[in-house]
């Protein structure tokens, strides 16, 4: 296996900077100076048209529960808390991310925002679509997720308002002097292979080689350039296009796009092809990672029992956004019931395979 060597987009802060010009403020850069924010995106009439109808952040509970979404990565990071990765606490164990030691004081924080009703009110049951949708007609000033989708891939068509909305990515300190969202590493136990069974293998190291390089990766990405697009300004990213191609379906079709995730070079297409402010708030996010305990075998107590493990502290993340009840007595609750079904073990199994790797001093 050749192991992909590009990188996932991280979260990014997505504020509307023009709703800031609106009420005089200064881009937030810390945890305050955000909920002070968003507090005046909800009541003070950002987009100046008499009525309360607005509020600050957009988010969806499933973004927050399911590890591998992005919904509060940044406000996490300002305590030090690679959100849904593996951590090493001082001791040495490593373990998930939420025995983080200011895990709740984070939680403690988002419940602050929720309280203050800054926050999506139907954060609980509203669809993925939905939630984007309050950014599109300008309902919601902010949303956690990857700077593509609002500065680039929705710009200008999914936005309802004329002029569009223009957005800024704040990296928010924390209490202690963190910052950043969960630090992004190659992919090592993805990539694309040869089969053994090969008739030409020099053939086939020719097409993955041409594949991983620029061109190739243009062709996989956009297609035969003059008949399916062609450039507007190349040291620009910028494209456009031809005939039957500007549909997507019809692109797709002649093999456009498809294949492009198959190979895929650090400087792929897709990333050049980002518009500039997109490409610094990609890079930003990549340079303002926090590392984390990132293991490349595979744990058999993971496999196992994996799946019961994230479903607890998928609930227990719901039950403290909502809960009256203390907040620790309800996460040791979680946590013990989480270490019984096999989060104990993992972490011993975790740990020493970590030690294998060679930890943090060999990376």
């Amino acid at each position: 296996m050749v192991p992909s060597p590009a990188l996932e987009y991280t979260a990014n802060v997505n504020l509307r900077s023009d709703w800031l010009e609106n009420l005089g403020l200064e881009e937030p850069v810390d945890l305050e100076s955000y909920r002070n924010v968003l507090h005046a995106f909800t009541y003070d009439d950002p987009d100046g048209d008499g009525q309360d109808d607005t509020y600050g952040l957009t988010f969806r509970l499933d973004n927050l529960t399911t590890a591998s979404e992005k919904a509060f990565q940044n406000i996490f990071g300002a305590y030090g808390i690679p959100k849904g990765r593996e951590i090493e606490l001082e001791d040495g164990t490593v373990t998930t991310w939420v025995k983080h030691p200011r895990f709740l004081e984070a939680i403690s924080y988002i419940r602050t925002l929720i309280n203050d009703g800054v926050v999506e009110p139907d954060y609980v049951a509203i669809p993925q679509m939905d939630m984007f949708g309050k950014l599109w007609t300008g309902v919601a000033g902010c949303l956690e997720w990857e700077c593509v989708g609002p500065t680039n891939n929705w710009m200008p068509s999914r936005y309802t308002e004329d002029p569009v909305p223009t957005f800024c990515f704040p990296l928010l300190k924390g209490p202690y002097g963190d910052s950043g969202v969960p630090a992004s590493y190659p992919k090592l136990t993805e990539g694309w292979m040869f089969s053994a069974s090969s008739k030409n293998l020099e053939g086939a190291v020719r097409v993955a080689n041409y594949c991983m390089s620029e061109e190739g990766s243009d062709l996989l990405y956009l297609g035969v350039e003059g008949t399916m697009f062609q450039w507007i300004d190349k040291e620009a990213g910028t494209f456009e296009y031809l005939d039957i191609y500007k549909d997507s379906a019809s692109h797709r079709a002649a093999g456009g796009y498809c294949y492009w995730r198959l190979f895929k070079p650090a400087n792929n297409a897709e990333f050049r092809t980002l518009n500039e402010q997109t490409r610094k708030g990609v890079q930003e996010a990549w340079d303002n990672g926090i590392d984390w305990a990132y293991i490349t075998g595979v744990s058999q107590e993971r496999k196992e029992n994996g799946a019961d493990m994230d479903q607890i502290i998928s609930e227990m993340l719901a039950e403290l956004l909502t809960t009256e009840e203390d907040l620790q007595t309800v996460y040791d609750s979680y946590m013990e019931e989480w270490e019984a079904v096999g989060g104990s073990a993992w972490e011993e199994e975790a740990t020493q395979m970590w030690k294998e790797q060679g930890g943090f001093a060999e990376e």
